[in-house]
């Protein structure tokens, strides 16, 4: 009996001592391989109505310390969207104006009836603000739609401006190249800026690096 506890033990040391074996040879491959580089933030340099130029500055070296060409490759996700009935979206809150009038555009909620979908936001790293979570029930064909809250609650003809999409889409590359920078062109239609004055579109960039 007591030898066969004994042989019970010795395997079951066994097994951890190989578990322990491949741990610590995976450490060692580790230890091996250079640090990843990490890519450059993509800043704004400039924009226009249809246009954002952006900018981030050069790689000499690898993570080696060693001068090389890097390539980048900028994708991006989100910009300009058409709104569509049943589409999930974002609804920004908009106050009423003094005297009981709404927004710029159209009557916003009642304070009383903000639900607890909301969601805090940031514009310019600064100001913040409230988005709402809402279902497209119409689009008037003028830059306006109309929204279901998810409390239940309607507001009508909401400007473009103040929704976005849930799903931003995939990550698409816009950009392969040597250069750091690069002008995203045609990010809102012409006939959109000319006809929605005000407009305004979410996009994410993320910038990666080869060669580093």
């Amino acid at each position: 009996m007591v030898a066969y506890v004994a042989k019970i033990a010795l395997a079951d040391w066994a097994a951890r001592e190989a578990v322990e074996r491949v741990w610590m040879g995976r450490e060692h491959v580790a230890s091996l391989v250079p640090p990843l580089t990490r890519a450059p933030d993509v800043t704004l340099a400039s924009a226009s109505a249809t246009t954002l130029w952006l900018r981030w500055r050069a790689v000499p070296f690898d993570a080696k310390r060693q001068l090389c060409d890097a390539t980048f490759v900028l994708s991006m996700k989100g910009g300009f969207r058409a709104f569509a009935r049943g589409d999930r979206v974002d609804v920004e809150y908009e106050p009423k104006r003094p005297g009981g009038g709404g927004g710029a555009d159209s009557p916003s909620r009642d304070d009383a009836s903000l639900a607890s979908t909301a969601t805090l936001d940031t514009w310019d790293g600064a100001r913040p603000r409230e988005r709402f979570d809402a279902t497209v029930t119409a689009d008037h064909l003028d830059g306006h739609f109309s929204v279901l809250y998810d409390d239940g609650t309607r507001e009508a003809r909401v400007p473009r401006r103040r929704l976005q999409l849930k799903d931003d889409g995939p990550w698409h590359i816009v950009h392969y190249g040597p250069e750091n920078h690069y002008a995203v062109e045609a990010l809102v239609p012409d006939k959109f800026v000319a006809a929605e004055p005000g407009i305004a579109v979410s996009a994410k960039f993320m910038l990666q690096t080869t060669g580093t």
